[in-house]
């Protein structure tokens, strides 16, 4: 293969590496909870995609439903979510994925939303964590987040105050939620900033493999080069 072939080569899998990489930052969707969405560290629901993540619609089956998610924060700085819903009086939590509790609120802290909760962008408890996967659960009112001992992970406040993890089960890890009465549930809409979804393995191992066959060519393209040099140099050796 010629050099302007090797190179044409070389650029277009450079720009299909660049795409798997950083074509999940063109698109912004919303996500349906499938079927219910578990609320066990064991039994979530992975928000899988690619992208922002801008909102979550789903639904509480009973009072007593809790729907816990993972999703990827990419800009903890500005991540902020809220839960609007016509018929409920939801709460919200945020988890890392050991199950160990971050943040909570049950009515908005600034007040426009009322009873609606509300995790407002640059709280000290997340905007300076690192970029990853983390747990989000949306739950009706009285649900608490506990620990294997039955304990409530998070401090028991002015429901619209933002909660910290100092509960006397807290920080966790997260168990179980307990708590509620029995009901009819309803739907609610989950609207986020700074959030993404959780790749999806395929399109992880595929940006991989595009990255290898780079690193790949360029190695052997060095190694002819080196050939190549020997080769001229042997021939240049006086007889």
């Amino acid at each position: 293969m010629g050099g302007a072939a090797r190179i044409g080569t070389f650029a277009a899998m450079a720009a299909m590496a660049g795409w798997l990489v950083t074509a999940s930052a063109s698109l912004a969707t919303p996500y349906s909870e499938i079927g219910d969405a578990g609320q066990t560290l064991a039994t979530l629901q992975p928000v899988v995609g690619s992208g922002s993540l801008t909102r979550i619609d789903g639904s509480f089956t009973s009072l007593t439903d809790v729907d816990l998610y993972a999703i990827r924060i990419g800009s903890p700085a500005t991540f902020s979510v809220n839960v609007i819903s016509s018929d409920l009086d939801p709460q919200l939590y945020l988890f890392h994925t050991s199950g160990n509790g971050i943040a909570g609120n049950d009515d908005d802290p600034v007040g426009p939303l009322g009873l609606m909760p509300v995790l407002p962008p640059g709280n000290a408890l997340y905007a300076s964590l690192p970029a990853g996967r983390y747990l989000l659960g949306i739950a009706i009112s009285t649900m608490e987040a506990q620990n294997a001992g039955g304990l409530n992970i998070f401090d028991d406040v002015f429901f619209t105050q933002i909660r910290d993890p100092i509960g006397p089960g807290g920080p966790g890890p997260l168990d179980n939620f307990a708590g509620g009465v029995a009901g009819p549930g309803g739907a609610y809409a989950a609207n986020l900033v700074g959030a993404a979804f959780v790749p999806e393995p395929g399109s992880a191992l595929l940006a991989g493999f595009g990255l290898c066959m780079l690193l790949a060519m360029g190695r052997r393209s060095a190694r002819r080069r080196g050939l190549r040099a020997e080769a001229s140099g042997r021939r240049e050796l006086p007889a």
